[in-house]
């Protein structure tokens, strides 16, 4: 099922992003700030104990994917 699908302006703002660097500026989400000098040891999982993941964030040190080099401080969101 692929319709009516959350991923609308409404929800997830417009896609390409509006913004100047494609940030989104609209829908529920905009200027949605994303975590900078992110460290994945800052975190616990609901037990309280330290996470193991092999996951370590962007080199920019944003939370975003390990391949991302954007350092936009919000949300971003493309085609």
């Amino acid at each position: 099922l692929t319709e009516p699908s959350v991923f609308t302006e409404k929800y997830f703002g417009s896609a390409p992003g509006t913004g100047a660097n494609g940030e989104v500026i609209d829908g529920a989400f905009k200027y949605w700030p994303i975590e900078s000098n992110f460290n994945m040891g800052d975190y616990k999982n609901a037990a309280g104990e330290t996470i193991n993941t092999s996951y370590t964030g962007s080199t920019t040190g944003m939370l975003r994917g390990p391949d991302a080099t954007r350092t936009e401080t919000t949300v971003l969101r493309f085609g």
